[in-house]
């Protein structure tokens, strides 16, 4: 599903939830500003945008699209940078490691060396004693 897709499909009870969740995570945010005494215009800040948001939510949810749909394509955007940045840290700290020490001790797990000699590459396998237990549960 692509970001058009998930953003123009917005139903009336996602943009709900959106109002909801959002709106509840700045109240939370403002009182915990409150808690600790910290940011006395931020925290108020907050709390009026979580309300107007919860509210909105509550009330009429459709006004709230713009800012699902923007919120929505950050999240896209993010989630495409992560899982490059995930990629790549599993590449270089897992599998680079891993073919460098097949390397070091010159593994060949693919046995991709050409033997000039060998008549075959076949590899003979034993077969199974109980042929109908073994079509049964094949994996």
């Amino acid at each position: 599903m692509n970001l058009h897709q998930i953003t123009t499909s917005a139903t009336t009870k996602q943009l709900r939830q959106f109002g909801f969740l959002v709106g509840i995570v700045l109240i939370i945010i403002g009182g915990w500003q409150f808690y600790r005494q910290i940011h006395p215009t931020t925290r108020v800040i907050l709390w009026v945008i979580g309300g107007v948001l919860f509210l909105s939510g509550l009330l009429v949810p459709k006004i709230l699209n713009p800012l699902y749909t923007l919120w929505m394509g950050l999240a896209h955007i993010l989630g495409w940078i992560n899982t490059r940045i995930l990629l790549g840290v599993i590449f270089y700290l897992v599998f680079t490691p891993i073919g460098l020490t097949m390397r070091l001790f010159k593994r060949d797990a693919l046995q991709k060396q050409i033997d000039k000699d060998a008549d075959s590459y076949w590899v003979d396998r034993e077969k199974p004693q109980n042929l109908k237990e073994h079509f049964n549960r094949q994996f």
